[in-house]
């Protein structure tokens, strides 16, 4: 019998099968690709049809995530940022871009997207919700969300950032003074734009949006080729501002940056 933990290990290496492969799998395929034993393969997958999160083709015999799972994946997230307003505002703000257009926020010394909408483009720039970025100081959007933050707290990030880079010896300490350019750049503009900033051939325009009832601070950043962003910028801007400005007239005043 399986241990609750490799079980649900098993179910999550399982629908992260099924993300990666984008269509209906047999039993056997997952239970090869996963190297997991087909017994335990069937026992796992027999109980999520079971219990509504995946459907079995009776002719293939081959499942496939649920409109009952995608609604809770799509759900999660949605609550995570707050609602539907700024799931919303990513949806419109990636169809008029076309590019990959996230919502981050910090976690720790590093930026989080928490809600992604990919580009279907075969050059679009990947972004994994719930992975860890670079350090703030050093991304566009990582800016975008320190502007949000009085000088005083800043200043103390910074320093820690630095700190933190010097111990990993990774050579990825933030200059000051640019770093603090940007910040009243998005503070006056409201939004960054920049190009192969912290990695080669991706441009990124960031804006920070008004805060939501997690209190939390967050960004909405526009991704892709530094070549087509660059092009484009100044519609991709404008379209978030315009988001923004009418998500801000939503917000109650007191709950703004």
């Amino acid at each position: 019998m399986l241990t609750v933990s490799r079980s649900v290990d098993r179910v999550f290496h399982i629908m992260e099968l099924f993300a990666e492969r984008r269509r209906p799998l047999s039993a056997t395929e997952i239970h090869t690709t996963l190297k997991i034993p087909h017994s335990s393969a069937v026992s796992v997958l027999t109980r999520m049809v079971a219990l509504g999160y995946l459907n079995q083709n009776v002719d293939t015999k081959r499942y496939f995530p649920s409109l009952r799972l995608h609604r809770l994946c799509k759900t999660v997230p949605e609550a995570i940022i707050g609602g539907n307003p700024l799931a919303e505002l990513v949806d419109r703000v990636q169809y008029c871009s076309g590019e990959t257009t996230s919502i981050s926020r910090l976690d720790g010394l590093f930026t989080l997207p928490i809600y992604v909408r990919p580009s279907e483009r075969a050059d679009a720039w990947r972004v994994t919700p719930g992975l860890p970025g670079g350090l703030a100081t050093l991304s566009v959007v990582g800016r975008t969300l320190l502007s949000t933050m009085p000088d005083a707290e800043l200043r103390k990030f910074l320093d820690n950032a630095n700190r933190w880079a010097a111990r990993a010896r990774s050579g990825a300490a933030s200059d000051s003074a640019q770093l603090m350019r940007a910040v009243e750049f998005v503070r006056e503009h409201g939004y960054l734009c920049r190009y192969n900033l912290l990695f080669e051939g991706v441009g990124a325009i960031s804006c920070p949006l008004p805060s939501t009832d997690s209190r939390q601070s967050l960004a909405v950043t526009v991704a892709g080729p530094a070549d087509r962003i660059q092009q484009r910028g100044r519609q991709i801007i404008n379209a978030l501002l315009h988001e923004i400005t009418t998500l801000r007239r939503s917000v109650p005043r007191t709950a703004t940056h």
